[in-house]
């Protein structure tokens, strides 16, 4: 089942206010943290998420994030191949 971001943070019914809710709640969470730590640093970031989940979420942020869908497995991968040589 494909999980279908909504056109509106204002849901219309049930469903749909928890789905806006869900995933506006952890873009403007990342944003927020993405902001924070721009301020501290005085530069911008290079943001990379992984994960399944994270794909929907990262189309509603403000600020740019890259997606890897596969970097957790990639990293794991080479301390795998780096501990077996």
């Amino acid at each position: 089942m494909k999980k279908e971001c909504p056109d509106s943070i204002i849901g219309s019914n049930t469903v749909s206010a928890m789905q806006a809710g869900i995933l506006y709640g952890n873009a403007c969470l990342l944003d927020g943290l993405i902001q924070r730590h721009q301020e501290i640093l005085g530069e911008g970031l290079t943001v990379v998420v992984t994960g399944k989940q994270a794909e929907p979420i990262i189309r509603l942020c403000k600020y740019p994030v890259t997606y890897d869908p596969s970097l957790l497995m990639d990293g794991l991968l080479i301390l795998y191949e780096k501990n077996t040589k």
